[in-house]
């Protein structure tokens, strides 16, 4: 079998203009929106996370710009040495460069967090399992209302679900653990902060107490039922939190679904006032 002949190794010149050609493709193969900011060649700019940036050329009406970007490395136990490249980018992905004062200037609107919540997407018998775990899950947190959903209103909620419509995302408390490192500090070990009416729901569905198209749970075709139990959700689980955080964090998460009514908002966000005072 003949050997594959070996390709010419690249000089640095050829291998520059071979990424930069393969910079322009790649700029053009996407569909970029007309423009609404446009730079001059010369302007500065900012880029990702190089040190500078500025404009060397301008494309296609400003859509495309083709840029000079170097920045400064610095590691440990390795020499310091200045990195460059030119590439070709679209326009939204540049930004005017600013001095310190101009961007200390801005006000930022994005509020601070003291609480991350990383969804993941989990089955629904495994949210309702802890509902039946001796560890427990705790429906009633004094900021939470009562059981206010109607039958219809559950009924919609399991219709979505054999329709594949989105039920919405589901938060669940984490509380600490006692001095037993098996035993949690209270009765129940999980909370309830977003998606108590949606999981008793499906609770009530799950264990044969409303029917849905005139059939329980238990007398569905078993693809049905495998359909509702593999089914798909949105779901949260975060640290132990202080009162005051559940407080304000069920505020700002019970804004869709059913709408919670002002008097039981006003009695929450009393409650939240109260925490923050001490």
């Amino acid at each position: 079998m003949p050997r594959k002949k070996r390709q010419p190794k690249l000089t640095e010149l050829e291998y520059n203009k071979q990424q930069m050609e393969s910079s322009l493709k790649d700029a053009r193969d996407h569909r970029i929106p007309e423009p609404t900011r446009f730079f001059e060649i010369g302007d500065e700019v900012r880029y990702g996370a190089w040190d500078w940036s500025g404009i060397l050329d301008i494309l296609d009406d400003g859509k495309i710009y083709k840029v000079f970007s170097i920045t400064r490395n610095t590691k440990r136990n390795v020499p310091d040495y200045t990195s460059f490249k030119i590439h070709f980018m679209p326009w939204y992905d540049l930004q005017p460069e600013m001095t310190h004062e101009e961007f200390d200037a801005i006000e930022r609107l994005t509020e601070d967090n003291d609480i991350f919540f990383q969804y993941a997407q989990r089955d629904v018998m495994a949210l309702l399992y802890m509902s039946f775990d001796k560890m427990g899950l705790d429906f009633e947190a004094d900021y939470q209302r009562g059981h206010v959903w109607t039958e219809k209103q559950k009924v919609d909620l399991i219709d979505s679900m054999f329709r594949n419509i989105d039920i919405g995302k589901f938060v669940i408390i984490r509380r600490p653990w006692g001095d037993n490192p098996s035993k949690p500090a209270t009765p129940l070990l999980y909370e309830v902060l977003d998606g108590k009416q949606r999981i008793t729901a499906l609770l009530d569905f799950f264990c044969g107490r409303i029917k849905y198209k005139g059939k329980y749970f238990s007398e569905m075709h078993p693809f049905d039922r495998n359909h509702f139990r593999h089914y798909n959700i949105s779901y949260a689980e975060t640290k132990p939190l202080t009162q005051e955080q559940k407080y304000r964090y069920f505020l700002k998460l019970n804004t869709t679904g059913m709408p919670v009514d002002q008097k039981h908002l006003d009695k929450v966000r009393k409650m939240w006032l109260k925490e923050l005072k001490k």
